[in-house]
């Protein structure tokens, strides 16, 4: 697997008018130049207005897939949702817009290793993918409440991430995949059990819930689901 990471983005907490409703968001993030420093939290410069459903250690860095915008380029210039004709780099509000990754082929538990492309004395840093990304009010607010349902029925969705080990991350650095020991369900196919558009079976749904890294609420709504599946004793 090549992969790389294509842009590092962030942003403060701001004002986003559109369609005469403001709201304050940092989902408008901007391309960094240079390396990024990390915390547990994430990336320095970046912010979240709304924590109650976005960052924290579990979603620290939001990882969207540049290939991702491409299909959804094409599409919405064949076939506009509403008034949307386009989706630019950025507008879902990743973190890192990596090259050479997908929803069907991340799962919970993988850890991504990136290593500096320049700084070849540079430690890398280490990551462990947690959940995907469900779409919020805040993504309806910048595209259109249909587009949203079209993001989540296409299961490119993207997927958030623990950060392992500490360090700085810049556009160009390279990704090594590690996967996790057990692979359930795919970043595609927990959103899209998640938001019941398939039904796993009882057994993937046992495995999912036992893997290693998966963020915690993702673990107790996959075990909802379980439990309304099995009978009372």
């Amino acid at each position: 697997m090549h992969a790389t990471i294509a842009q590092v983005r962030t942003s403060p907490v701001l004002p986003i008018d559109r369609a005469g409703k403001t709201i304050r968001s940092a989902i408008a993030k901007q391309p960094r130049s240079g390396p990024v420093v990390l915390s547990s939290l994430g990336l320095q410069g970046d912010d979240q207005a709304d924590k109650r459903h976005h960052g924290g250690e579990h979603q620290a860095l939001y990882l969207y897939p540049i290939e991702h915008y491409h299909a959804f380029q094409a599409e919405l210039r064949a076939h506009p949702i509403d008034t949307l004709t386009d989706l630019p780099l950025g507008t879902v509000g990743e973190n890192l817009l990596t090259q050479g990754l997908s929803d069907t082929s991340i799962f919970p538990g993988d850890i991504l290793t990136i290593q500096s492309n320049s700084a070849t004395n540079t430690p890398p840093v280490r990551l462990i993918i947690t959940a995907p990304r469900m779409p919020c009010a805040t993504l309806a607010h910048v595209t259109t409440p249909a587009f949203v349902k079209a993001f989540l029925n296409s299961g490119r969705v993207g997927f958030y991430a623990r950060i392992l080990t500490l360090g700085s991350i810049s556009a160009g650095d390279r990704i090594t995949l590690t996967p996790a020991h057990t692979r359930a369900l795919s970043i595609r196919d927990l959103a899209h059990t998640r938001a019941g558009l398939i039904q796993p079976s009882t057994e993937t749904l046992r495995a999912a819930i036992a893997v290693e890294g998966l963020h915690p609420e993702w673990k107790s709504k996959l075990e909802s689901i379980l439990t309304k599946r099995e009978p009372t004793p």
